[in-house]
């Protein structure tokens, strides 16, 4: 009889302590004649303390075994919405055996952890092997016949979906393919963990729609009055069938690039005068992010949930512009400086369209926000970050990481210049990126994912929206994802970026006080950008390089 565990994305469980869980492992061992199968143990058990994971393993295990276990925690708390910050993890194991060293108990150490907290007992026939992935699905493993020859006395091994085996062989065990944690908790323990899914078109709300539809007019009429080039033309155009679809982050973020491309075909002439014409370019905007920075942070007034991912995302786009106007500056090459300058001068432009949130949502309290107090969420994201690219470096090999090293990077080199926000931000996409890698290892068609990913993003934004946050980006990057229907992996790019981004203000809202009451604000926006003065410094500092027009597939609003 199976029997349903229904889970609702608004409902936190509270953890009952079980004593233990205890599973069988089965590994290998290095033989003259080959690999072996060996069997091992797996004990988790959990108690109140401060979300520490500890392994103890014997004989010793490498590395893998290590980071697998706090990868099995965390998508076991994630999957079942468990705040597991203020609970202990312990995870034994023991052989008698030497066994390969390697993340093949990832899976099985996710099972367990997942039964103390709902406290249920696993089968003693059933028997697993298969990484961890970080949004729960099961990696493929190696040596399947030699551990499946060494289960005597077991019923099943639960292998990895699309594992290889002999199927001549007669085992003396059922093999049986699982996709995800959740279909091996099912074979594990009867139970069906059902989640009550919410697609992307459900998800979005009038408030996000007319929000977005605000900012894409803008975009699209200031992308419109530079328009310089049939790239940018074409890419306008593309801009407003996605308007007139209502997909208007979609519509923003191509406006952008357009936008971008016009800045820089307007000036291609400054390429034949001397490197200072471009320098100049730089300081001028340079100075006019400096001014809307310190006039954003000096009027700051932050009276809404809605308003601190406002908040984040402005601040985002100003350090994002900041560190393009630094590399311009210090660049050699003309035509590399003169792109960045475009891609500032675009991004000041956004930065002010993200501050419009802070006039748009009101409410009756405010929050006294100093940048510094949310440090404690950058370290921690940081180093979140720095694990997923460890383990994944074990899983598919450094060579395939180096993206996501480059936005941990500058997540790192922000963080240590004070810039907080751009350092949260990198560290998310870092994350996002590793952990898209390790769960795509092994796929031949990347769009046998997607549809996994989406649910799996679209169940986080639910999350964050039944708490009362309207998770802006993470609604924006799933609209964003749907434009990438040929290309799946950018489509999943934004995916990832989505369920990364869906917390996003209610983890900044842990680190804030609500310190008085505010002034009534009527539910308008009351402040419109004065596009003037750019213009008039945009009509002397227009430009873009062709060629660079493929990497700006990603660049949204």
């Amino acid at each position: 009889m199976r029997i349903s565990v229904v889970l609702l994305f608004f409902l936190c469980l509270s953890p009952v302590f079980a004593s233990q869980c205890s599973t069988a492992l089965v590994g290998v061992m290095e033989t003259p004649d080959g690999f072996e199968g060996v069997l091992a143990n797996l004990t988790v058990s959990m108690a109140p303390g401060s979300g520490k994971v500890w392994v103890d393993t014997m004989p010793l295990t490498k590395v893998e075994t290590q980071v697998s276990a706090r990868m099995a925690r965390d998508v076991a708390c994630e999957l079942l919405s468990v705040n597991c910050s203020s609970i202990d993890f312990y995870y034994l194991m023991r052989s008698d055996y030497i066994m390969v060293g390697g993340p093949s108990a990832g899976a099985p150490m996710a099972v367990c952890t997942m039964a103390l907290l709902l406290n249920k007992s696993l089968d003693p026939g059933v028997v697993m092997t298969g990484t961890i992935n970080p949004d729960g699905s099961v990696g493929p493993v190696g040596s399947i016949d030699a551990k499946a020859r060494a289960l005597t006395g077991y019923d099943t091994l639960l292998v990895p979906e699309g594992s290889f085996f002999n199927e001549s062989d007669v085992y003396g065990v059922e093999l049986v393919n699982v996709a995800d944690v959740l279909e091996a908790f099912s074979y594990y323990t009867g139970y069906d963990v059902v989640f009550t899914n919410v697609s992307s078109e459900e998800l979005v709300s009038a408030d996000y729609l007319d929000l977005m539809q605000l900012m894409s007019d803008d975009l699209i009429s200031v992308a419109g009055d530079y328009l310089n080039g049939s790239v940018a033309g074409s890419l306008l155009n593309e801009s407003r069938d996605f308007y007139g679809n209502a997909s208007y982050y979609s519509a923003a973020s191509l406006a952008v690039r357009s936008l971008i491309n016009s800045i820089y075909d307007s000036n291609l002439y400054l390429l034949n005068e001397s490197p200072e014409s471009i320098n100049d370019l730089l300081v001028n905007v340079s100075s006019r992010v400096d001014e809307f920075k310190q006039s954003f942070i000096n009027d700051l007034l932050i009276d809404h949930l809605y308003d601190l991912e406002g908040f984040a995302i402005t601040m985002d786009r100003v350090s994002e512009a900041e560190d393009m106007i630094a590399e311009g500056l210090n660049s050699s090459d003309a035509g590399e400086a003169l792109f960045l300058y475009s891609f500032a001068e675009t991004r000041l432009i956004t930065a002010y369209q993200w501050s419009f949130i802070l006039d748009y949502f009101s409410s009756d309290k405010v929050v006294d926000f100093d940048l510094a107090v949310i440090k404690p969420l950058i370290i921690e994201r940081l180093e979140a970050a720095r694990n997923a690219i460890t383990y994944a470096k074990t899983i598919v090999g450094p060579e395939y990481l180096a993206g996501a090293e480059d936005h941990l990077n500058n997540a790192v080199n922000s963080y240590n210049r004070d810039g907080f926000i751009y350092a949260l931000f990198e560290s998310l996409k870092a994350r996002a990126e590793a952990n898209l890698l390790m769960e795509l290892r092994g796929l031949d068609d990347l769009s046998d994912r997607i549809a996994f990913k989406r649910d799996s993003a679209e169940r986080a934004v639910s999350k964050s929206m039944s708490r009362g946050y309207l998770p802006l980006l993470a609604l924006s990057y799933l609209e964003y994802s749907m434009a990438f229907e040929d290309d799946p992996f950018q489509e999943l790019i934004f995916l990832a970026y989505a369920k990364e981004f869906a917390s996003l203000g209610s983890s900044i809202n842990e680190f804030v006080k609500y310190s008085r009451d505010s002034y009534s604000v009527p539910y308008q926006v009351t402040r419109q950008f004065d596009y003037g003065l750019l213009r008039q410094g945009l009509l002397v500092i227009l430009g873009f390089v062709l060629g660079l027009v493929a990497a700006l597939s990603g660049v949204g609003g």
